[in-house]
C-alpha cells in the first residue's frame, strides 16, 4: 500500500499536467494575435516542461512496484510521441499567421486591382476602331477570364488538393494568354506602357510560385497540416491517459490486495488473541480451582477436629501437615 498509493496520486497529477499542457497547446492554436502568441508559447513550454518532470517522477515511483512497472514502457512511448508531435506547432502557428497576413493582404490588393485592370481594358477597347485589333483584344480578354475566375475561386477553397489543381490549371492556360498578349503588342505597341504592370502582376497572381495563387496554398497546406497535427495530438492525449487508466486500476488493485491482506491477517490476530484470552482464563480457573481446594480441605479437617472437640473428644488430630498456616494451626 505504501508504494502503490503514491502511484495513484502520481498518476493523476500527470494526467492533470497532461490536459493542461494540451489545454495550452489549443489556446496558442486558436490564438490569432502575435503578441499574445509569444506569451502563450512561453506558457506551454513551461507546462511541457512540468508534464515532462511529472512523468520523470512517475516512472521513479512505478519502478518500486513491478506489477506496475511493466506497463511503463508504453506510457513512456505516447507520452513522448505526443511531447514529439506537438513541438514545433508553436512555431507553425507563429508562421502561419505570418503566412496569413502576407496572403490577406496581397488578396486583397488582387481583389482591388483586378476591377481596375478590367476597366483599363474596357476603355483601352472602346478607343480601338480597328476590327482587327478589337479582335485580338477579345481574344485576350477570353484567355484572361477563365484564369481570373478560377483564381478567385481557389482563393475561397480550404481544400489544398482544390486549390493545387486550380494552380495547375492556371499554368496550363497561362502559354495562351501569354500568346494573345504577345499578338496584341504587335498591334499595339504602347501596350507595355499602358497596363503592361497590369498583366505582369495578373500573370505573377495567378501562375507563379511568388505569386498569390501559390502562397495561398501553401497557406491552407500549413493549415491542414497543423490541423491534422491537433487531431493526432488529441489522439495522443486519449492514449496517455488509457495507459494511466490502466496503470491506476493496477496500482489500485494492488492497494485493494495490501488492504485484504492486512484485515486477514488482523482477523488471524484476532482469532490469535482470542483463543489466547480463552486459554489464559481456563488456566486461571483452574489455579483458582486448585487454590480453592487447597483452601477448602484443610479448613474443613481443622473444623471436624474442633467440632469433634467441644464434643468431649480431645484425642482427634488433624491429619493435614504443611508449612504454611494451615499446617502450624493444625499442629
Amino acid at each position: 500500500t505504501e508504494e502503490a498509493a503514491p502511484i495513484v496520486l502520481l498518476a493523476n497529477k500527470l494526467e492533470v499536467s497532461l490536459l493542461s499542457t494540451n489545454k495550452r497547446l489549443t489556446d496558442v492554436l486558436s490564438e490569432k494575435d502575435p503578441q499574445q502568441l509569444l506569451e502563450l508559447t512561453k506558457e506551454l513550454e513551461t507546462s511541457r516542461k512540468l508534464f515532462t518532470q511529472s512523468l520523470d517522477n512517475f516512472k521513479q515511483q512505478a519502478d518500486k512496484l513491478p506489477l506496475v512497472k511493466t506497463y511503463i514502457p508504453t506510457l513512456e512511448k505516447a507520452s513522448k510521441s505526443y511531447l514529439g508531435e506537438t513541438a514545433d506547432l508553436a512555431a507553425q502557428r507563429a508562421q502561419l499567421l505570418t503566412l496569413l497576413r502576407q496572403t490577406n493582404k496581397a488578396k486583397s490588393e488582387f481583389q482591388a486591382i483586378m476591377p481596375l485592370f478590367k476597366q483599363e481594358l474596357s476603355d483601352m477597347l472602346a478607343k480601338i476602331d480597328d476590327s482587327y485589333v478589337q479582335g485580338v483584344f477579345r481574344s485576350m480578354q477570353a484567355k484572361q477570364s477563365p484564369i481570373e475566375v478560377t483564381t478567385f475561386d481557389a482563393l475561397n477553397q480550404s481544400s489544398p488538393t482544390l486549390v493545387a489543381a486550380a494552380l495547375e490549371r492556371n499554368r496550363k492556360q497561362i502559354a495562351d494568354y501569354d500568346k494573345a498578349v504577345a499578338d496584341l503588342k504587335l498591334e499595339m505597341p504602347s501596350l507595355e506602357n499602358d497596363i503592361g504592370l497590369y498583366i505582369k502582376g495578373f500573370i505573377l497572381n495567378t501562375t507563379q510560385d511568388k505569386g498569390l495563387l501559390a502562397r495561398y496554398l501553401e497557406l491552407v497546406k500549413t493549415q491542414v497540416a497543423m490541423e491534422k497535427k491537433a487531431k493526432d495530438a488529441s489522439l495522443q492525449v486519449v492514449a496517455v491517459q488509457a495507459e494511466l487508466g490502466r496503470l491506476q486500476q493496477v496500482a489500485q488493485g494492488v492497494m485493494n490486495q495490501s488492504i485484504e491482506n492486512a484485515n486477514s491477517t488482523l482477523a488471524t490476530g484476532r482469532m490469535q488473541l482470542l483463543g489466547t484470552v480463552i486459554l489464559a482464563i481456563a488456566f486461571a480457573f483452574g489455579v483458582a480451582m486448585q487454590l480453592a481446594k487447597s483452601i477448602r480441605n484443610p479448613v474443613r479437617q481443622l473444623i471436624d477436629v474442633l467440632h469433634t472437640a467441644t464434643q468431649g473428644d480431645m484425642t482427634r488430630r488433624v491429619g493435614y501437615r504443611n508449612q504454611n498456616e494451615f499446617g502450624r494451626l493444625g499442629s
